[in-house]
């Protein structure tokens, strides 16, 4: 069973669930009872003291002090009047989780400047609003219901936090009993479940709500013990399911909108109990996760999983942005769950990510960030923040959900920047943790059927894209493959793409092969088993994908099954394709383009508008949306088939006739751009003992670096042989010697072949 006691803290949840053997594990019935069990209490110099969730009294006083000496060093902070009426009993649920968060704003200006005008809008617009409030029942949490009352809880803990004991004392009274009943409600539509989706947003917002309210009162309410109990327990189990590698499975947009919650709860935690969560998962590697999600272009994003705008439930609205023609909706992440990170960590590559974004955002004032700033006494960040990057290379594998990361350079917004992943949906911890938890029920509908699938960026424009929030998730709207027309998982559904019982199956999908280095992003996406029919008697779909200087993209794809099926690839871009001829087709993107060429055989090749699906209720008419283009090869029907596929990214101003391609051999392939020559050598190739190699020769034909990751490399002009299997690179000296190009490399020799 659990043990949890908050001071000390002897062990999380979340410690637990991964701790759990698979042989022997507690039954559901085990499991849940284990949620009720344990210890709830502060430590002893925080009992009967506010503020301290998310600040303390010596703060706020040098926050009030930082005020008064200087009223300017705020201003950006502040609300900004004329203040009016708070519309919080007849707003939508969406709506009502943006007006909680700007009470914490008010308050926490209030209590930093004493404004007047902001002490009369507490009294004359918000008190009202909160008599007024209908306690939000939560009957189902795939619905809004859970997902408000999360925020409302977290909101009305931060203001009651904030003003206890400094404001009026009715309106404190009345934050507390609004914060009391919600509490309770909000537990007693929980503790009743049988069943539970550790991963989901729908559970981590309001369980994280429900303990951060449990933190506030305490030692003021004697249910809040109770309620504390669940709450932690609940909330470590959803920790230990996320992001075990900073890897968020729902993508970028929901990083933002859940993340507050676990970053609030950890902040609330440390400040009431010591407890500092900052350098476990799903924290602990947040840093590189921004960072490398986020492209060369501070506001545009790898969009993998369910981002951007969706429609709304009334079959005719959309969020906002949602009308915009595809990719000119740029992307953020709300700013206070990054700080409270990086209070903690002190990472570097976190400090730059937040540093650049600020930059790119200075005219953006999110309320809840602005709270937090306020009690933080948020400073600019000196002028040499954005050097962090440079203590991390422009590169990163992330194992749980098997996925790479490349760009050339941090400090280049032309950069070339690919992003390729292979994984189980959710992750591989989550298919390790799952059979020990038979009341834990999946719900991974914010991912997609896209293994196997990229997205490359260069010049600041998106050159292959992905296609954001669809109603229907399908492999189709993404750069992979389809069997018979057919894609991965159970594809054409809302929220539904991955049956649970099949993630065993789903967790059999990886990456293997990689091989990141500043000239080099490679790996071989192994992903039959994404593919869920059983008749198509799949015995290989692996992708092996190598980027080189990023300027050279060469895709082999090895499909192989027992029956015939015809086979297509896909590469979406935002602009119309144009065919230059039967093998080679191009995608312009103002300052940047692709030419593709295909080699070896295709039976049919045809370019289209993507229409994706948006409307995400099945009840609701359709709603189709084009969201850029896309070309499709297909295959022979045939057992086994390799499409090969070369490519070189350009300037938008290049010539496409620049660029050749020639198979010289099965997995032997022969790039040029006019002025370079780049051999590679992947799969099964002739001469290659290991996944990929490569050689740039100069403008002689003579090699000047050379790259292999594997064993040997023979061939007519050079043979490279490691000392053992790895990876390694070699460069051609002035006086003809071979170089190695790290001093961490696996050590080897080079020979010129006469």
């Amino acid at each position: 069973m659990s043990s949890i006691s908050l001071y000390p803290l002897i062990m999380t949840a979340g410690a637990f669930l991964a701790a759990l053997p698979v042989s022997g594990a507690p039954s559901a019935k085990e499991n849940l009872a284990a949620l009720h069990i344990g210890d709830f209490a502060l430590a002893p110099s925080k009992v009967g003291v506010h503020p301290r969730l998310f600040t303390d009294a010596a703060e706020i006083e040098a926050a009030r002090k930082q005020h008064r000496d200087d009223p300017k060093f705020f201003a950006r902070f502040l609300p900004k009047p004329p203040f009016g009426r708070v519309l919080l009993d007849t707003a939508s649920l969406p709506r009502q989780q943006q007006i909680i968060f700007d009470l914490c704003h008010v308050a926490a200006a209030w209590r930093v400047t004493g404004d007047e005008a902001l002490r009369k809008h507490l009294l004359q617009d918000w008190q009202p609003a909160l008599e007024g409030y209908q306690i939000i029942v939560t009957k189902n949490l795939g619905g809004g219901q859970g997902l408000t009352a999360g925020h409302i809880l977290f909101g009305l803990s931060f203001a009651y936090d904030t003003l206890h004991g400094a404001f009026d004392p009715g309106f404190e009274a009345l934050l507390r009993k609004t914060l009391i009943a919600q509490a309770a409600q909000l537990h007693a539509d929980l503790v009743w479940r049988k069943s539970f989706a550790y991963e989901q947003n729908h559970l981590i917002i309001p369980v994280c709500g429900l303990a951060i309210a449990s933190l506030a009162i305490v030692d003021e309410h004697p249910a809040a013990r109770e309620w504390g109990i669940f709450s932690t327990n609940l909330t470590h189990r959803c920790l230990a399911a996320i992001a075990h590698d900073g890897w968020f499975f729902e993508g970028p947009s929901y990083w933002s909108y859940t993340m507050q919650f676990p970053a609030a709860y950890a902040l609330a935690l440390k400040g009431s109990t010591g407890r500092d969560l900052f350098a476990e998962p799903p924290f602990r590697d947040a840093g590189l996760f921004l960072a490398h999600m986020f492209l060369p272009h501070p506001r545009f994003v790898f969009d993998f999983g369910d981002w951007g705008p969706r429609v709304n439930g009334d079959g005719v609205t959309a969020q906002k942005g949602y009308e915009l023609p595809w990719h000119t909706l740029t992307s953020g992440v709300k700013h206070f769950p990054a700080m409270a990170i990086l209070q903690s960590t002190q990472d570097p590559l976190l400090a730059a990510f937040i540093a650049r974004q600020k930059k790119a955002r200075a005219d953006i004032n999110i309320p809840i960030d602005s709270a937090f700033s306020l009690l933080w006494q948020e400073k600019p960040f000196p002028d040499d923040a954005e050097q962090g990057y440079a203590t991390r290379p422009p590169y990163h594998y992330f194992p749980d959900m098997d996925i790479i990361h490349w760009r050339n350079d941090w400090f280049d917004p032309d950069a070339t920047a690919i992003a390729f992943k292979s994984g189980p949906p959710a992750g591989h911890r989550v298919g390790e943790l799952l059979p020990g938890h038979p009341e834990w029920k999946p719900s991974l509908g914010h991912a997609h059927p896209d293994a196997g699938s990229f997205i490359l960026f260069a010049k600041g424009v998106f050159l292959a894209n992905d296609t954001g929030y669809t109603g229907k998730k399908e492999t189709a709207d993404h750069n992979s493959l389809l069997i018979d027309g057919v894609g991965q998982a159970r594809g054409g559904t809302a929220w539904g793409t991955f049956p649970i019982e099949r993630y065993p199956k789903y967790n059999k999908i990886h990456l293997r092969d990689t091989w990141l280095t500043p000239r080099v992003a490679a790996a071989t996406a192994v992903f039959a088993d994404a593919y869920d029919v059983p008749d198509f008697a799949m015995e290989r779909v692996n992708r092996h994908l190598m980027l080189i200087q990023g300027r050279f993209l060469v895709i082999l794809d090895d499909l192989r099954s027992a029956k015939p099926h015809t086979y297509q690839f896909r590469l979406h871009g935002d602009r119309e394709p144009v065919a230059l001829d039967e093998h080679r087709v191009l995608f312009r993107n103002g300052p940047a383009q692709l030419v593709l060429h295909s080699l070896g055989t295709v039976a049919r090749r045809s370019i289209a508008p993507t229409i994706v699906e948006t409307e995400l209720y099945p009840q609701k008419p359709s709603r189709p949306q084009r969201r850029g283009f896309h070309v499709a090869l297909d295959s022979p029907k045939v057992e086994n088939h390799f499409f090969v596929t070369a490519a070189c990214i350009q300037a938008g101003d290049e010539s496409p006739d620049a660029f050749t391609a020639v198979l010289e051999a099965p997995g032997r392939l022969r790039l040029s751009d006019g002025k370079q020559t780049c051999m590679v050598w992947l799969g099964d190739s002739a001469g290659l003992e290991g996944s990929f190699a490569y050689a740039l020769l100069d403008s002689d034909g003579a090699p000047s670096t050379v790259g292999l990751n594997g064993k040997t490399l023979s061939t007519d002009f050079l043979s490279l042989q490691l000392e053992t299997p790895g990876a390694a690179e070699f460069i051609r000296s002035p006086s003809g010697s071979w170089q190695p190009a790290s001093k961490e490399q696996t050590a080897g020799v080079v020979r010129n072949q006469k």
